[in-house]
């Protein structure tokens, strides 16, 4: 599986740079998950890195906030696209996919070969976000695609060894503090709303990949 980073707050050269995420996952079918801020930078990005919306089979969204939403033009192209919503989206979003073929994720749920959404995972604090992760199941383990992680990066990672022992995390971690959560993990890449960042990399110096859009992991 071929995983490249479309949209995050860093950018390699040639490539724009906003605070959102999106990734493309590249197995027997393309998945994206989540699209970013805006429709400009996920647009410039993904024809940079030759990524055509047409290309795309199936669309993941983590959670319903513009930073990963914002580019859902863009995707929306594709007539023929599945989407992969949380029923605590907002009747906005869901009118905005009227016409689409939509699923709405209440479980863990196989969406390709080997590519699972975690579905909805609920945040502890009194805002009760509900949100999901990508999984994706290889080889030498799973490994998690996170958008924010508002619920906490530890219950995603429960989550995921479902599907069995966790190889590597990517994505935003946002506030999570439980840095011994991660050890084990052999690779790790905190991207976009991570806020302990250089905590992160400091700590496990030998694992961590920086994220930035352009970046490619292949498992």
């Amino acid at each position: 599986m071929k995983i490249t980073i479309v949209v995050d707050n860093e950018a390699e050269n040639g490539l724009k740079k906003e605070w959102g995420f999106a990734c493309l996952v590249e197995s027997n079918e393309k998945v994206l998950f989540d699209t970013g801020a805006s429709t400009e930078v996920l647009a410039h990005n993904a024809e940079k890195l030759g990524i055509k919306p047409q290309a795309i089979d199936k669309l993941v969204i983590s959670h319903d906030h513009w930073d990963h939403t914002g580019g859902l033009n863009w995707a929306l192209q594709n007539k023929e696209l599945e989407v992969y919503i949380l029923g605590s989206f907002s009747s906005q979003l869901k009118q905005k996919l009227s016409g689409f073929k939509v699923i709405e994720v209440k479980g863990l749920t196989e969406i390709s070969k080997d590519i699972y959404a975690s579905g909805p995972i609920e945040s502890a604090d009194k805002y009760r976000l509900y949100e999901q992760a990508l999984l994706l199941k290889t080889a030498n383990g799973v490994v998690i695609i996170t958008g924010c992680a508002h619920p906490g990066l530890e219950k995603i990672i429960e989550k995921a060894k479902q599907l069995g022992n966790v190889q590597a995390i990517i994505g935003g971690f946002h506030g999570f503090d439980k840095l011994e959560a991660l050890y084990g993990i052999e690779l790790i890449a905190p991207c976009h709303c991570t806020v302990r960042k250089k905590e992160i990399e400091k700590m496990f110096a030998n694992k961590v990949k920086k994220c930035k859009a352009g970046l490619t992991l292949e498992f």
